[in-house]
C-alpha cells in the first residue's frame, strides 16, 4: 500500500505533466500566431 507521501508524489507527477502538455500547447499556439503576423507584415511591406 503507497505512503501518503507517495500517493502526493503520483498526483504531483500528474499536475506536472498536464501543466508542462499546456505549456507545449500554449507554445504551438504563440508560434503560429508569431507565424501569421510576420506573414501580414511582409504582405503590407511588399504590396506598399
Amino acid at each position: 500500500m503507497p505512503t501518503e507521501f507517495e500517493e502526493r508524489l503520483v498526483k504531483l507527477e500528474g499536475r506536472i505533466e498536464e501543466l508542462s502538455n499546456r505549456i507545449d500547447d500554449l507554445n504551438h499556439v504563440l508560434s503560429k500566431r508569431i507565424d501569421d503576423l510576420r506573414s501580414d507584415m511582409n504582405f503590407r511591406f511588399n504590396i506598399s
